[in-house]
């Protein structure tokens, strides 16, 4: 919270007050990409860092402080990693919404619910993948050396400039569809991503930082496909399900043919 200073008792401010309840519901009304960014920065995103770090600071401190929580992983990309992921569904949020307690619900109480369950999901996720590991790592003792278990495999090389130039075409194949059907092949939010799609295979290599996490790309193409197509995430997300149809063909393919 913030300490605001006048005559009298110090009075304090939360992060997350009337103020920024009301910026949300701005920022969800709004459909023009230039205001939803300029209530973001201005209003939200301090208050959404926040919210992310005290639910953190609030696990962390009942998990045994921070090294359980967070594991390998530095602070920092959980951080990151929550909050991409509050980004990606914050456009759920109803406003005015009645909650199980017959009270209105809070976008600072639905997005902390949110935030606190994905990192709970991350912690038990985890804690499967060690024990998956562990057991792994007895089984396989002495494995290797039993060789009627094991069979050779040809060496398959492929670059993965092969998959973007494969995948481009493919989208590309059916926005020629759309344009020879006069429109009526895909919707009007799935050409626009399918352009943007090929906009992205063409520039990947400028708009995505080859040294950042795989678990951030997601997020990082959201955000480019949200700019390009001035579209909401709920609407990227339903034009995309054409798109990953036709990549899943394309490696079933692949595989099939022995190339993967």
């Amino acid at each position: 919270m913030e300490v605001k200073r006048g005559r009298g008792r110090p009075r304090t401010r939360f992060y997350f007050s009337d103020i920024e309840e009301e910026a949300m519901a701005r920022y969800l009304a709004t459909e023009d990409i230039n205001e939803r960014n300029a209530i973001y920065n201005e209003c939200l995103r301090y208050a959404l860092d926040k919210l992310v770090e005290c639910i953190l600071g609030f696990l962390a401190k009942n998990r045994g402080g921070q090294r359980e929580i967070l594991g390998t992983e530095t602070y920092d990309f959980i951080h990151k990693d929550t909050l991409g992921h509050l980004t990606s569904v914050e456009h759920k949020f109803e406003q005015g919404r009645i909650g199980k307690n017959g009270t209105v619900t809070k976008a600072f109480s639905y997005y902390g619910t949110i935030c606190k369950n994905y990192v709970l999901g991350l912690i038990i996720a985890r804690g499967k993948a060690l024990k998956k590991a562990y057991d792994y790592d007895n089984f396989m003792i002495g494995v290797d050396k039993n060789t009627s278990l094991s069979y050779e495999m040809d060496h398959v090389h492929y670059e993965p400039s092969e998959l973007i130039t494969e995948a481009k075409k493919e989208i590309e194949n059916e926005l020629t569809k759309n344009h020879e059907m006069h429109g009526i092949y895909l919707t009007e939010n799935e050409e626009k991503v399918g352009i943007a799609l090929i906009y992205i295979l063409d520039n990947w290599q400028n708009l995505i930082d080859v040294e950042t996490s795989n678990k951030f790309y997601k997020t990082i193409l959201l955000s480019h496909l949200r700019e390009l197509t001035l579209l909401q995430s709920k609407d990227i997300r339903l034009s995309l399900v054409r798109f990953k149809g036709i990549y899943k063909a394309m490696i079933d393919k692949r595989i099939s043919c022995g190339l993967m």
